[in-house]
């Protein structure tokens, strides 16, 4: 059985231009979450039985994505507009049985719902999901046939903000992961208070990147770094179910 990591990520956001090329500590922001990715399946990847891709839309627009790639990180060009329909493009290409889904704004998605979600494939789920976590920390994957029957169901237009949708999400595998202070912590990139969170962690939680998620949440609160991006938290969800419903709009015109 052959799993896909898959990072969705597009250059060209309005909110914090190209941010997953803005600088943390010297380096990309994105590269922080592939070197999380392959440190949490080290073994799958050596063996050829999981690989990771950047899944983006137009080759030319998203051509500076290619400065990740490495011997277990690839970039795949699909649809520009609908990101379910992307992915099974790119399930087609690489002869994919199932998909780990991953944001490429979470930073900080956590290895153990990563791990679980990626078990819970090969066990034969065709939908799940982790909750519990931070927001920016929980995971999702998919069977191959699961995202086929998802993408039949829609049409081929934009389906980007809330692409979720697209599944039965009364079918979906509920994983429940426990963690302290989870409602507190906003982890995710779009914003540039965002990018200064990420910024602060990463500098004043010196082992953040071996902290087990629920050790790391912690410490953000205890820290008080939580509260530097919380007022995003309804200026988020206000402007999300504002495009939402804006892309709803134009699939019926």
């Amino acid at each position: 059985m052959k799993i896909g990591l898959l990072v969705t990520a597009r250059m060209g956001s309005t909110r914090l231009h190209d941010k997953h090329l803005k600088p943390l500590n010297g380096r990309p922001a994105l590269s922080y979450l592939l070197e999380r990715i392959e440190n949490t399946f080290k073994t799958p990847l050596l063996e050829g039985l999981a690989q990771v891709f950047i899944a983006t839309g137009n080759a030319l627009a998203n051509a500076e994505l290619g400065i990740f790639c490495n011997d277990h990180v690839q970039v795949f060009h699909g649809d520009d507009d609908n990101i379910p329909l992307r992915h099974l493009q790119l399930a087609k290409a690489h002869q994919l049985d199932a998909m780990v889904s991953i944001d490429g704004d979470d930073l900080f998605c956590s290895p153990e719902a990563l791990r679980a979600v990626y078990e819970g494939l090969l066990q034969g789920h065709p939908l799940l999901k982790t909750t519990g976590y931070p927001f920016g920390m929980n995971a999702w994957g998919y069977s191959f046939a699961a995202l086929q029957q998802a993408v039949s169901t829609q049409d081929h237009g934009l389906l980007e903000t809330g692409w979720g949708r697209a599944f039965d999400a009364t079918s979906a595998t509920v994983i429940e992961l426990s963690c302290d202070h989870a409602d507190k912590v906003r982890a995710t990139l779009d914003y540039p208070l965002d990018l200064d969170f990420f910024c602060a962690v990463m500098l004043h939680i010196a082992d953040w990147q071996t902290l087990s998620t629920p050790d790391l949440v912690s410490k953000i609160v205890a820290q008080d770094l939580h509260l530097l991006n919380s007022s995003l938290h309804d200026v988020y969800w206000q402007n999300f179910h504002a495009q939402m419903n804006q892309e709803k709009t134009k699939a019926l015109s």
